[in-house]
């Protein structure tokens, strides 16, 4: 499946709404190939019921021929032809299908994979601020993982099950009618054992995938947080803390294996009434000369084909209830709310002069916590606006809204007059350069980072970008320079030159606006002075918001907005707020280190 294939699923009004119908959508482009992996299973009746025929035929032909031992191979070359083509036949299909799988299951795997992972990265801000990310890429990698597995339970174990069965009944019944009635109702009573049991073992499968996928997610977040562990000496605390977590995984596992070994149990009785029945009648029926020794051994081998079978799909039948359970819960990663959606009629966002203006904006967070109620405020073009304010004021929530990771309750927010829920977010995105209060680079190489902000952007626009930034400094100090690569060789970066970095990354962007979300919260005061002059020169001729943590990133601002409670309660320059003696002036002169 191409990208612009999975682009347009991402894009449909409507995406497959259960796991089956998501399968098919993906098993359409491979049709044929899947038709064959259904088809050709069914030549197990080659080894489980042509070669036990082909051996009846053999004893029963010994058995008649004891007089006759010299012409005994021209006798038996009907039944040997028999057995050596169907042995032949078996091995040749079923290592062509296995070759065709390894040529198209990597394909469909990779399909799924890639359509998840970009429709993924489509969610709602909040959906990633809820969910461990760890569980989120525990899903993205079982949800193909696990429908592969489906399918080769259903090829590999069901379908051939299935085939054998039915070969069985109709060669057996051609016999005696009896061992085919034995057998049927032996299998009818199995499949009705395992069909009950089964919403059991799924609903258990589903909560120990979910389990699962906690727990590697909360020793994901905490080797991520290694550091606080570590200097909080913490070690005892977080293997509690994950053996907690883990203990329900334990429970959750535990008794999905309890009630699967149960069933094997109850599925074992039926079995040995079975084989005594087949064994007891087989006798009586040889001893009567109703049946010859070649079809009491075909019987023998057919009965243990389909035993086989039956035991090796109640065996899958509780992987399969394990994988349909994974599949379901990664499965809800696709129905999670994707939050702010573009549609096909969403124009693009043309920024010509670059105004700011929220029109009474009303804004709650879904725990009901209001930040906004009738909130209004212009910023004008290539204005450089500062924004103070204590922790929970709605400093990061204003920016946020701008960027629409969370959407209004009511009112309109635009730029340039364009309500920025009628554009589509690419442009929105294009037009807006964003400077957050951590530095966060990819792990690759630095060249690879900077180009971020322009993908097409060539080495020499790169080192331009990162000499405004005052960063080509110490890059080309590094080993490889620009291609030094970002946690590997004990690379490791201060605050200050990662910031440097991602400041490089918004020159070479060069965006109209620039939103600055206390980007030198992390900095110490030297080298907060080299960043703030780079920040000085990336907001020339362009609107500029920055919330800040230090008042010192806040001298030269054309305007100061002072949040407090959702509300602007006072505006002007610095030197203004500091004569009026308000908030603004308590703030500055205590330099409370509260606010974030």
């Amino acid at each position: 499946m191409s990208m612009g294939q999975i682009r347009i699923l991402i894009k449909m009004t409507k995406i497959p709404d259960s796991l089956l119908n998501f399968s098919v959508f993906f098993i359409k482009k491979y049709f044929c190939s899947f038709i064959i992996f259904i088809i050709a299973p069914n030549f197990i009746i080659l080894e489980a019921n042509v070669i036990p025929y082909a051996f009846k035929m053999i004893i029963d032909t010994l058995e008649s021929e004891v007089s006759n031992r010299d012409n005994i191979f021209i006798e038996l070359f009907p039944s040997l032809s028999l057995f050596i083509s169907a042995r032949i036949l078996f091995i040749i299909i079923v290592r062509l299908m296995r070759w065709w799988e390894a040529v198209i299951i990597p394909n469909f795997e990779a399909d799924i994979r890639s359509f998840i992972l970009r429709y993924a990265m489509r969610h709602s801000y909040s959906y990633f601020a809820s969910e461990l990310i760890g569980n989120i890429v525990s899903k993205i990698g079982d949800l193909p993982q696990a429908i592969e597995q489906i399918r080769t339970i259903v090829c590999w174990n069901i379908i051939p099950s299935i085939a054998v069965v039915i070969c069985t009944l109709v060669m057996t019944l051609s016999i005696n009618p009896l061992f085919s009635l034995i057998i049927g109702l032996w299998v009818i009573t199995h499949m009705t054992i395992s069909i009950y049991f089964s919403n059991l073992v799924n609903k258990l499968a589903k909560d120990n995938a979910e389990a699962k996928w906690r727990l590697n997610g909360s020793i994901l977040d905490m080797f991520t947080n290694i550091i606080t562990v570590k200097v909080f000496d913490r070690y005892s605390y977080e293997s509690s803390y994950i053996d907690h977590i883990q203990s329900k995984e334990k429970k959750t596992n535990m008794d999905l294996m309890k009630t699967t070994n149960y069933l094997q149990f109850i599925i074992d009785i039926p079995i040995t009434v079975m084989l005594v029945c087949i064994l007891y009648f087989l006798i009586i029926n040889w001893q009567q000369g109703t049946i010859t020794t070649g079809e009491c051994v075909f019987i023998v081998n057919t009965t243990f084909a389909v035993m086989h079978q039956l035991w090796s799909f109640s065996q899958v039948f509780t992987n399969l209830s394990r994988q349909i359970g994974i599949a379901q819960q990664a499965f809800n990663i696709i129905s999670a709310s994707k939050g702010i959606i573009d549609s096909s009629d969403k124009q693009q966002l043309k920024v010509t002069k670059g105004e700011i203006e929220f029109k009474n904006i009303s804004f709650c967070y879904p725990n009901g916590k209001q930040i906004f109620n009738n909130f209004s405020v212009k910023i004008k073009a290539k204005q450089k606006v500062g924004i103070v304010g204590l922790s929970g004021s709605g400093k990061s929530t204003f920016l946020n809204l701008i960027l629409q990771l969370l959407d209004v309750s009511s009112g309109v927010i635009t730029i340039d007059g364009q309500n920025i829920k009628d554009v589509k977010k690419s442009s929105l995105y294009k037009n807006i350069s964003v400077m957050p209060s951590e530095a966060k680079l990819f792990y690759r190489t630095i060249i690879d980072n900077i180009r971020y902000g322009k993908i097409d952007a060539n080495d020499e626009e790169i080192i331009i970008a990162a000499k405004k930034a005052y960063a080509d400094d110490f890059i080309s100090k590094m080993p490889n320079g620009y291609f030094s690569h970002i946690g590997k060789k004990s690379l490791q970066l201060s605050s200050g030159q990662k910031q440097r970095i991602l400041i490089a990354r918004a020159f070479l962007k060069n965006s109209p606006i620039v939103l600055l979300d206390e980007p030198t919260s992390a900095l110490d005061s030297l080298t907060e002075n080299l960043v703030q002059e780079a920040f000085y020169d990336l907001m020339k001729d362009k609107t500029a918001i920055i919330t800040a943590h230090r008042f010192s990133m806040l001298y030269g601002m054309d305007r100061i907005l002072v949040f407090k409670d959702g509300k602007i309660i006072e505006d002007g320059t610095h030197s203004e707020l500091i004569k009026a003696d308000g908030y603004y002036a308590y703030l500055f002169r205590t330099q409370s280190f509260s606010y974030s």
